[in-house]
């Protein structure tokens, strides 16, 4: 109900937020050349990796809860586990929830990139732990481009947390509907290492990173584009 409430204000702030930095060009400057900052390096704050330990331990016990308590639909999260078992057995990048090739319906694939463990590690479970580890490594990128923005590690380190904490990203690692493992989730650390490397001028690692993210799910392409 309060959040219902409140999101014609939060988009009006981010309206506000967007307009501001679009018209901050034109404001002038002081006439004082501005100085480049050094770009520090991928150093992590003992409290951040800290909160990352605590995010990962405790949505992973979560989601491996509901697996075991036989509380996960197999809709989604069984069937991407379903491609990684065709593959390694191979009957190809098929799902027999779809009965016929997945890419008919999204183009997904990231999910492929844990073929090795999952053949050291065939359970549903490790598709859990991978996608709650993903999540949280999000924190990571966004303190080194807030410690850039602000030379501030202490303000870098509180909006990292803060990522921790965001609800949305939350229930994108568990799910509303329970549907604990989406392909669709790792485009989220995808993007925000791409906009560190992109700060960075690392052109390439930025391409890369952001062709990971569309192949988290096609919908990324509205996003990048």
């Amino acid at each position: 109900a309060i959040l219902t409430s409140i999101v014609h204000y939060v988009m009006a702030l981010a309206f506000a937020g967007w307009l501001v930095d679009l018209l901050l060009p034109f404001a002038g400057s002081s006439g004082q050349p501005e100085r480049e900052r050094p770009l520090p390096g991928y150093d992590i704050p003992r409290w951040l990796a800290a909160a990352f330990v605590v995010y990962v331990i405790v949505f992973t016990t979560m989601n491996w809860q509901l697996y075991h308590g036989l509380l996960v639909p197999h809709g989604d999260s069984a069937m991407y586990e379903e491609h990684l078992w065709n593959i390694t057995h191979g009957k190809g990048f098929r799902s027999y929830l779809d009965q016929g090739l997945f890419l008919g319906e999204h183009i997904q694939v990231v999910h492929l990139l844990l073929l090795p463990l999952y053949a050291l590690w065939p359970s549903h479970l490790l598709l859990e732990l991978c996608e709650s580890l993903a999540l949280g490594a999000g924190a990571f990128p966004i303190f080194w481009i807030t410690n850039r923005a602000t030379g501030s590690r202490r303000c870098a380190c509180f909006l990292a947390i803060a990522f921790l904490l965001y609800p949305p990203l939350q229930f994108l690692d568990i799910a509303a509907d329970l549907k604990t493992f989406r392909p669709i989730s790792f485009g989220v650390p995808a993007l925000l290492f791409a906009l560190d490397q992109m700060e960075r001028k690392r052109v390439k690692t930025t391409l890369l990173l952001f062709a990971l993210a569309l192949s988290a799910k096609e919908d990324y392409a509205i996003i990048l584009g």
